[in-house]
């Protein structure tokens, strides 16, 4: 959401310097009066080595070539963003107003960078790049966790109130997304990233599908958000998820949070475990046909930053089928509870050979050993 905050910044920018001067001023010489004000408002230098369009009317629109934002200053990662092309499309008459109705929004090839430095400051924080000293100082010693706890206002709506914002369709192309994390040494790539998102007004329902590669194999996702302003405040609002991969499906529809909190009916329909493991890289060795080769079913699941709980789990695994409710205590030491119903449950590698039997502790005889009995019974 950041990401897009710096966008719109952008756009109010362009929008202050066209009211102005939009019939006094050359378009070159407005467009780097735009940049000077964006790079005041973020606290980044912003570079275009290509090209640079504008028009008035009908509509505001920017075309920009070879764009770069600046990274933050303790970065050595290069710029934080780089895009091949920018297109930007505002409806004039309603911007007069302080409402923002973009009627395009599209980024080619970007390229992100998303950092959290060894002390614990984040590149996204532009309000980092413009406090004094003290602020600075201060906020680095409250770093803790994925935030930097500020008291300096949002640059991108400095009143803190949510600015008017509608959004008919955005779309991104040929992404690539990086973040790293240089105090756990993490780092998370996601390249191949194309994005339609559409979004009415800020109040409003956020749509957002496409793909992506985390690992080799290609994700495909299709994200509903009833409310994105209050996303953005902190507060749970109703969504709706689903992720196409390698070897199965995984929907889940319920209510979230940036807490993380989530809680809501998931469903797994998957074919292949190791498959649909490897598209976000991890690898699962072959598992047997009855267990985990494949998993279909559904359970209500609720998460919080100390506990994952599973409740009415109805899942089926090849052959068997397991039902229940489970818990997770997080932090420290994993504390797991539950109570799993499994029914008749076999325990095989595989499917039964032609012309063997089952014996009584749940194993098979080949048909050499059939003319004689078990020499014991029960677990081996």
């Amino acid at each position: 959401m950041r990401f897009f905050k710096l966008i719109f910044t952008l756009i109010f920018a362009f929008i202050i310097v066209v009211i102005g001067a939009v019939f006094l001023m050359p378009k070159d010489r407005l467009a780097k009066e735009a940049l000077k004000r964006a790079e005041a408002q973020i606290g980044r230098v912003i570079t275009v080595n290509g090209s640079v369009d504008l028009g008035f009317f009908p509509n505001l629109y920017v075309r920009m070539q070879n764009l770069s934002i600046a990274n933050a200053d303790w970065s050595n990662m290069g710029p934080m963003v780089q895009a091949r092309e920018l297109r930007v499309g505002v409806a004039l008459i309603p911007a007069l107003s302080g409402e923002v109705q973009v009627t395009e929004l599209r980024l080619d090839q970007p390229h992100v960078i998303l950092e959290k430095s060894s002390s614990g400051l984040v590149n996204w924080d532009f309000a980092a790049t413009v406090r004094s000293p003290d602020d600075q100082a201060t906020a680095e010693a409250k770093a803790t966790g994925d935030v930097v706890k500020a008291n300096a206002p949002d640059v991108a709506n400095p009143t803190g109130g949510m600015p008017s914002i509608s959004l008919p369709r955005a779309v991104i192309q040929g992404g690539k997304f990086e973040y790293r994390d240089h105090q756990s040494d993490t780092i998370m790539l996601l390249s191949n990233v194309d994005l339609t998102l559409q979004m009415p007004s800020i109040d409003s329902a956020m749509t957002a599908e496409g793909s992506l590669v985390l690992s080799k194999e290609q994700i495909s996702y299709d994200v509903k958000l009833a409310n994105l302003s209050q996303i953005l405040q902190g507060e749970k609002t109703n969504a709706s998820v689903n992720i196409d991969a390698k070897g199965g499906t995984v929907t889940f529809d319920g209510n979230v949070s940036t807490g993380p909190e989530l809680d809501g009916r998931l469903l797994m329909n998957i074919a292949d475990t190791s498959g649909f493991a490897s598209a976000f890289g991890v690898s699962v060795a072959q598992l047997p046909t009855n267990l985990g080769a494949s998993v279909k079913g559904a359970t209500q699941i609720s998460v919080t930053s100390d506990r994952v709980s599973l409740g009415d789990m109805q899942f089926g695994l090849g052959a068997n089928a397991i039902s229940g409710t489970a818990s997770i205590a997080l932090g420290g030491k994993p504390k797991v509870s539950g109570t799993l119903n499994l029914g008749d449950f076999d325990l095989r590698s595989g499917p039964v050979a032609s012309g063997s039997k089952s014996t009584s502790n749940g194993g098979t005889a080949s048909s050499s050993e059939q003319t004689s009995e078990p020499s014991s019974t029960g677990w081996s």
